[in-house]
């Protein structure tokens, strides 16, 4: 009898021990649950504000540039009067502060637009709107538009565009491929000469731009695509340090490709190969 109460003893003590450990787990199994539904509502939460914080980026940037796009186009207005050569020409200062109020409004447009385009790209909904467009019509008109700061610069634009180079591609897109590229050469070019070129090879278009500036050494291309870099620092150079991130955004959105070559002290060449027609 007494071995028989003894086992029973050792059978209840075991079950009890038994008892705590499985209440343990459950209780940690909750606690791990419950974490898991934290995290989970603050994810969702985290989720809603960059979705919310997306939403606005694009309406502030649309809304913005839209307003400044007439008072730039007023503003050409003016300086194309001013420059003819008759007595309603406006004297030589005026045309200089036109010049420069049309380039602080034109780079104003074109952050405006780089905001608005890194909301579409961060949501997943950039995509190109491709139409028939004059590429060669569109290159020299940003050229044109870059005369002024490259003047201000001391570089020389010299262009080499082949002409009735069109096909299906984003107006837009290729407008702010062009922008980015010539900005970027006029910015690090040290006041040398700046090449433009636009050619075709078969069904494809080149284009490619090429300054004679401070270069960017091997371990900074394999980074300057990325968001948020730069081959200097921000106090040398202001700007999003996203611009040839976008760059490469649109060109892939058209497919096409963007390479760089370049060296430390010898300039940089940035080529653009875009498809002329969908594939």
């Amino acid at each position: 009898m007494t071995s028989a109460f003894r086992t029973r003893g050792r059978s209840s003590a075991e079950l009890a021990t038994d008892n705590r450990k499985t209440r343990a787990q459950v209780a940690r199994l909750a606690h791990v649950k419950a974490t898991a539904e934290r995290q989970n509502a603050v994810s969702a939460e985290l989720l809603q504000a960059v979705h919310a914080r997306d939403t606005f980026i694009a309406i502030a940037a649309h809304e913005l540039r839209n307003a400044m796009t007439p008072i730039l186009g007023h503003v050409e207005y003016m300086l194309t009067i001013g420059r003819q050569r008759d007595d309603r020409g406006y004297p030589k200062a005026i045309i200089i502060a036109l010049e420069r109020l049309a380039g602080l409004i034109g780079e104003y447009i074109r952050r405006a637009t780089t905001l608005l385009d890194i909301s579409r790209i961060t949501a997943g909904k950039l995509r190109a709107e491709l139409s028939v467009v004059d590429f060669s019509g569109i290159i020299r008109q940003v050229v044109h538009r870059h005369q002024v700061a490259a003047q201000r610069s001391r570089c020389r634009l010299e262009t080499n565009i082949e002409p009735d180079v069109s096909g299906l591609l984003d107006d837009l897109a290729v407008q702010q491929i062009a922008d980015n590229l010539l900005s970027n050469a006029i910015k690090y070019g040290a006041g040398g000469p700046i090449e433009v070129s636009l050619v075709r090879h078969s069904t494809t278009a080149r284009l490619i731009v090429r300054d004679h500036g401070i270069g960017i050494s091997e371990n900074d291309q394999a980074r300057i695509f990325d968001a948020f870099e730069r081959a200097v620092t921000q106090r040398e150079h202001s700007g999003f340090g996203v611009g040839l991130w976008v760059t490469r955004q649109l060109v892939d959105a058209m497919s096409g490709e963007i390479h760089v070559s370049s060296r430390p002290a010898q300039g940089a060449t940035f080529t653009v190969t875009l498809p002329l027609s969908p594939t």
